[in-house]
């Protein structure tokens, strides 16, 4: 039943995690602009495999540790996957966002605490993100 459900999710995550990266390329290089404010069906789509992941993830793990989650769960994965995974979780955590004066601000901050300056707007924040 594990790989019934294992294979068709694993396919809409591959898919769909290409076509988010490409997007996020286009978007940072400035050749893509979304074509509304409202978050496009793409990143939606995460909803529809992230139900699934999380069950055959807990199948996964249940007898090991929490602090051997992620060794339980990429285990018999090759080495170029595990590589990937954390790159791209270092890209997502490295996005710092800036004031007007290029102070580094939280990312909730309207506002800077060392200046007081507003956020810069989004496509200024485009410039710090690689």
């Amino acid at each position: 039943m594990r790989k019934v459900v294992a294979y068709p999710v694993m396919l809409a995550s591959a898919a769909g995690m290409l076509l988010c990266v490409f997007s996020y390329l286009g978007w940072l290089t400035g050749s893509y602009r979304f074509p509304r404010p409202e978050p496009p069906l793409l990143f939606i789509g995460i909803f529809v495999v992230w139900l699934p992941t999380v069950l055959l993830l807990n199948t996964l793990t249940r007898d090991f540790k929490q602090k051997d989650l992620w060794k339980a769960a990429l285990r018999g994965c090759p080495p170029w996957m595990r590589t990937t995974l954390w790159i791209m979780v270092g890209g997502v955590m490295s996005i710092t966002l800036r004031c007007l004066n290029g102070h580094a601000i939280s990312p909730l901050a309207k506002f800077c605490e060392e200046c007081g300056a507003p956020a810069a707007s989004e496509g200024m924040q485009s410039n710090n993100r690689l």
